[in-house]
């Protein structure tokens, strides 16, 4: 991330960025802060080299030209050199040149948020020529059309005569003509952030507020948006949306058909690739239940206990996934469950064999998961598969129906698995998870708590919890839970920066302290086996970082 900040000497420039600094460090971010003047540019690099070879000492900023000239002969000469109009903007296009190493390195290879105490805006002003109508003004918004445009561009904003009562530098008319220039180039720059206070504290908070803002990354507002169109309609405008990038985002979520319906009913009018996307997605979820009614009437036929997982609540958006848990433990009875349903068997992973599950492809492209008797990623929750196959019943599920868990169960199983095992969550699942807890009538806490403690997940589902709150302030300005609520389920008093910056939970080291809390839960309650299946964490990871823990499924 790049983030600027332009003015006159005396705005405030330094006493906002070691602010801004300061903040973004405290959020965990690496930071580096370079001086326009002094670190960026073929002139900057000319004083980095002579100052390395007569041994000088970098003073950390050159000044824009000065007001009085020097009295050598050489330096009148050097300040005709440094300060020529021409030859600057001649070098400009180096100069970008020279800056984009910079970037590259600090951001791409180490990862820094990048701040610049002035940037290329105002070097503009700089070279800006001293008549508003001279023709040099041309070749300026052609530079400025040439210079990238940063993540967070700030211009604090200042009169000439209080700049001047600041830092008593240069003469008032030269902070005139200066802030002449800036209101000119700035003007060519609507996404510029343009601050104008007296109050340092005010000034850097606004900047402070505007980098955090823009931190975000466009996948992010896009799901955030995405989300808000699902839960309240109103609070976006369509017509602000960018159709193309909104449509794979929606895809990958499993909200596209969602996000169709609720547009449709505005009375808006899809986008061409918008709509048939969505059209994609409501053929797969055909052909989805298709499998899943044969899968059904075949398991009944048997006599099989059997749940079909998280179908129900992701309808319409089911996509071409479906997970089925039986009771029967024996991969054996597979062959008899798919005998009218073709599908090949696909390679097992370590991971897969842990957790007595079993992975086939169907026709479409349809991906069926067979779990026996276990759940769990590791297949640790033996007892608790039994228990929801035995509290499930048959739902409606579009034209059809199914047999599914309960709500309760169906979240305990969501919470579970995003929280150890899709640091991206699903838009379908936090969409159903928000809508569930605003219903106070949906969900039976008394047995959700009692659940969770049982399956040494308490810390988990309330970390879930307390997330989904989060993001629920975060869209809508208010709470969905109470405090009693989320300390009953033990939900941590704050969540990751991750988790209030979009949709995305939890951080790896959440993750870490909850997986702890899980093994210590399942030692407590004596329940070794699980206990050993769990401790396989760490040689599943090794595994899967090395290539070697079966394919992945995208979430």
């Amino acid at each position: 991330m790049l983030i600027t900040v332009s003015g006159l000497d005396g705005a405030g420039k330094s006493t906002v960025i070691n602010g801004l600094r300061g903040e973004l460090e405290r959020q965990g971010r690496g930071v580096v802060v370079l001086h326009m003047n002094d670190h960026v540019g073929i002139y900057a690099c000319a004083r980095a080299i002579r100052d390395r070879m007569f041994g000088r000492a970098r003073l950390g900023v050159e000044t824009p030209p000065r007001m009085t000239p020097r009295a050598t002969r050489f330096g009148r000469l050097r300040d005709a050199i440094v300060w020529n109009k021409p030859l600057r903007r001649f070098f400009y296009p180096l100069d970008l040149l020279y800056f984009a190493a910079l970037r590259l390195y600090f951001e791409g290879v180490r990862r820094r948020t990048l701040i610049l105490d002035r940037y290329f805006y105002d070097r503009l002003v700089d070279v800006a020529p001293s008549s508003p109508d001279a023709a040099g003004w041309k070749w300026l918004r052609l530079l400025a059309r040439m210079t990238p445009a940063p993540d967070l561009a700030v211009w604090l904003e200042i009169s000439p005569a209080r700049a001047f009562a600041r830092k008593s530098e240069y003469t008032i008319p030269y902070l005139e003509q200066r802030d002449a220039a800036y209101r000119t180039v700035f003007g060519w720059l609507p996404a510029t952030i343009k601050i104008s206070s007296d109050s340092l504290q005010i000034v850097q908070g606004s900047v402070a507020e505007a980098a955090r803002r823009r931190s975000e990354s466009r996948d992010t507002r896009l799901r955030t948006a995405a989300l808000r169109l699902l839960i309240d309609p109103t609070s976006v405008d369509p017509d602000e949306l960018d159709w193309a990038e909104l449509r794979p985002v929606a895809e990958r979520g499993g909200v596209i058909v969602r996000l169709a319906d609720a547009l449709t009913r505005r009375g808006e009018t899809l986008a061409p690739r918008f709509a048939a996307a969505a059209a994609r997605a409501c053929a797969r979820t055909q052909q989805a239940l298709e499998v899943m009614d044969r899968l059904g009437e075949r398991c009944t036929q048997l006599g099989i206990a059997h749940a079909f997982l998280k179908a129900v609540e992701r309808y319409p958006d089911t996509g071409r996934d479906v997970d089925l848990l039986i009771a029967d433990p024996s991969p054996a009875v597979d062959r008899l469950i798919l005998r009218d349903l073709p599908a090949a068997p696909r390679a097992r992973g370590f991971r897969t064999r842990l957790s007595g599950s079993r992975t086939y492809t169907a026709a479409h492209d349809i991906v069926i998961d067979i779990h026996h008797a276990r759940l769990g990623r590791f297949g640790e929750q033996a007892r608790y598969a039994r228990t929801l196959v035995e509290r499930a019943s048959v739902v409606p599920v579009g034209p059809t129906a199914c047999v599914a868990p309960s709500p309760e169960d169906h979240f305990l199983l969501v919470a579970t698995q995003q929280v150890y095992t899709r640091p991206a969550l699903r838009l379908a699942d936090v969409y159903w998870a928000v809508t569930m807890l605003r219903r106070d009538d949906q969900l039976r806490w008394d047995y959700l708590f009692a659940a969770a403690l049982a399956m040494g997940m308490l810390p988990a589902v309330g970390a879930y919890l307390a997330y989904v709150d989060r993001v629920h302030t975060r869209l809508l300005g208010r709470t969905l839970l109470t405090a009693d609520l989320l300390a009953r389920f033990e939900a941590p008093p704050s969540v990751p920066q991750s988790a209030q910056a979009g949709i995305r939970f939890p951080a790896v080291r959440t993750v870490r302290q909850l997986y702890v809390k899980h093994i210590h839960a399942t030692l407590e309650a004596g329940r070794w086996h699980s206990a050993a299946r769990l401790s396989l964490l760490p040689v599943a990871a090794a595994l899967a970082a090395g290539g070697g823990g079966g394919s992945r499924r995208s979430a």
